[in-house]
């Protein structure tokens, strides 16, 4: 604020200045000029810018002081003004409210936990219900089978067990095979189908 007042006081001085340079410059063209030569009337315009020169600077002097008696004003004004504005509301939070806070987030963070694990829980029985299930078709349908499984088992659970990995596994990479093959012979047959039609399209 203090620099806003600054420039509006120069600007009025600047102002001033001007009109005074004016009035100046006016004035000495007049004294460069002849004036004996000139009519009488010259003369009396003369003397006209003499006194409205004076008239003018005491005008202007009075407008400096009601100006400089705003500018008190306003800087008496803006004084009375609270530097900082009193914040009615503050909140505080004491140890008892921070030992809540941290509690409550620990709940949180446990019960997301215990989402996660009963998922993992859930997709676990799925699965193990789903074996159940089926291993239930072997005993109705291949019952000899699910009696040779039940006999090994009871037997070595921790060989066979492994040996059951493994040939899965080894299943799994014998279809994936199969599956590659089939899509390159596809991609073979179509390859030479699209040859022989450009073949023929040569030799029309």
């Amino acid at each position: 604020m203090k620099n806003h007042e600054d420039n509006l006081q120069q600007e009025i001085i600047d102002s001033l200045s001007r009109k005074f340079s004016e009035l100046e410059k006016r004035q000495s063209k007049l004294e460069a000029s002849n004036l004996e030569a000139m009519p009488e009337q010259i003369k009396e315009l003369e003397r006209s810018i003499a006194e409205n020169k004076g008239t003018k600077t005491t005008e202007l002097n009075d407008q400096l002081k009601q100006y400089g008696n705003q500018l008190d004003i306003y800087g008496q004004q803006l004084k009375s003004f609270p530097k900082e504005i009193p914040i009615r509301n503050k909140i505080e939070f004491n140890t008892k409210s921070k030992f809540m806070v941290r509690v409550i987030l620990s709940l949180i963070g446990i019960s997301a936990a215990s989402v996660g694990i009963i998922g993992v829980l859930a997709f676990e029985l799925g699965s193990r219900s789903d074996y159940k299930n089926k291993y239930k078709i072997v005993q109705g349908f291949y019952p000899s089978v699910a009696g040779q499984v039940d006999s090994a088992y009871s037997v070595n659970k921790d060989t066979l067990l492994n040996q059951a990995e493994i040939n899965i596994e080894h299943r799994k990479e014998i279809l994936n095979a199969e599956f590659d093959a089939k899509q390159a012979k596809e991609k073979n047959e179509d390859a030479k189908q699209r040859l022989e039609k450009l073949k023929k399209r040569k030799s029309r």
